[in-house]
């Protein structure tokens, strides 16, 4: 039988981490199996129970949907497949596959999710779709072919929305091996997901700006004369240019946070126009941006602007915090952005520190 390498991307503003799709050896099933948890992973982790999967963190559990199925439990295989996948379940003898994604997505209907998630395969072609209700919840399932490596294939979504999450689950084979018979398992194994309550939720620990920024953590800029701190080393520079054209061509500084949360810097020579000017010319591209708040400051003894701006991108919900300043002839941007589930007061307060960091040289 041969071995299937394939990876899964989902492409919106961010890309998922690809993880290889490959034939596993069996792998026995105990009683009960319980992952160890991490140092930043709450201990609420996924059990196995027979043919029964259940996440008490997300609070859903699946079911297999037959004895030819397994879970593959150790934690590097799952992420072998794909980093983000928090379960996978193969048919070994069958050489079929299946695994569950659970993503953070609030403002995401099932019917745009449904659109945005797709294989990433050559000749694409979407065999199916159709709303329905798994367990009282939203869902929706769609069948996809393509090629990967000229081996013709079929996938096969089962996507839910549960509260603040969307969830993924992807069963996938070889066309060869597809009957409706497997068609079947595949959407028994989606319908056999059941919804066991509102998930749990982790209050995060209150971010504490340092006292002072370590020398590694602020950014200078001789060309323009100013420095620029971030808030931890949890936090990115990125100032290769090639990587600064891939997010703004105009930025001089990026910072990210997990590639969930970005800090930019724009500088600008633009010694006719005049601060309110400025702030009247910059703005988010974003569909229905709406400006929710705005205020005069001051940074380093600079007049400034903050300004809050709310829209979407790709169906996407996205918060831009914009502090804008004017530096002798230059009129300078300092835009922070993240999807708006992301908002948290610890993303706020590092926003603002980043900001307040900012400092002119002499």
């Amino acid at each position: 039988m041969r071995n299937i390498r394939a990876y899964l991307f989902y492409a919106c503003l961010w890309l998922l981490a690809p993880g290889s799709i490959r034939a596993q050896e069996p792998v026995p099933v105990p009683d009960v199996y319980v992952w160890e948890a991490t140092e930043t992973e709450d201990l609420l982790e996924p059990q196995v129970r027979g043919d029964l999967y259940t996440h008490p963190f997300y609070n859903f559990s699946l079911k297999l949907p037959s004895e030819d199925w397994q879970y593959l439990l150790d934690r590097e295989t799952i992420e072998s497949f794909n980093a983000d996948a928090l379960a996978v379940m193969n048919a070994p003898d069958l050489d079929l596959y299946s695994m569950v994604i659970v993503e953070k997505l609030p403002d995401i209907s099932i019917e745009d999710y449904a659109d945005l998630v797709k294989p990433s395969l050559e000749s694409l072609q979407r065999m199916s779709g159709e709303p329905l209700t798994i367990s009282g919840l939203p869902a929706y399932r769609q069948a996809w072919e393509g090629l990967f490596d000229g081996i013709p294939m079929r996938f096969h979504y089962t996507l839910l929305s549960k509260g603040e999450y969307r969830i993924q689950i992807v069963s996938w084979c070889s066309k060869s091996n597809w009957s409706d018979v497997v068609e079947n398992q595949f959407h028994a194994l989606g319908l056999s997901f059941t919804d066991l309550g509102p998930a749990r939720t982790l209050k995060e620990p209150l971010w504490v700006p340092p006292l002072s920024p370590a020398p590694g953590d602020v950014f200078t800029s001789q060309k323009y004369r100013f420095s620029i701190a971030r808030p931890s080393v949890d936090w990115a520079f990125v100032t290769d240019r090639e990587e600064l054209n891939s997010i703004n061509p105009d930025a001089n500084l990026v910072m990210n946070k997990n590639d969930e949360v970005f800090s930019m810097v724009i500088v600008e020579r633009l010694p006719d126009l005049s601060l309110t000017e400025y702030m009247g010319r910059v703005k988010p591209m974003l569909e229905g941006a709406s400006l929710l708040g705005e205020e005069e400051a001051e940074v380093a003894g600079l007049d400034a602007w903050r300004r809050h701006w709310r829209g979407k991108f790709d169906e996407i919900q996205f918060d831009f915090f914009y502090t804008l300043l004017a530096l002798g002839d230059y009129r300078i941007q300092i835009v922070s952005w993240c999807s708006t589930s992301m908002v948290t007061e610890n993303v706020r307060n590092q926003i603002r520190y980043i900001e307040e960091s900012f400092t002119p040289l002499n």
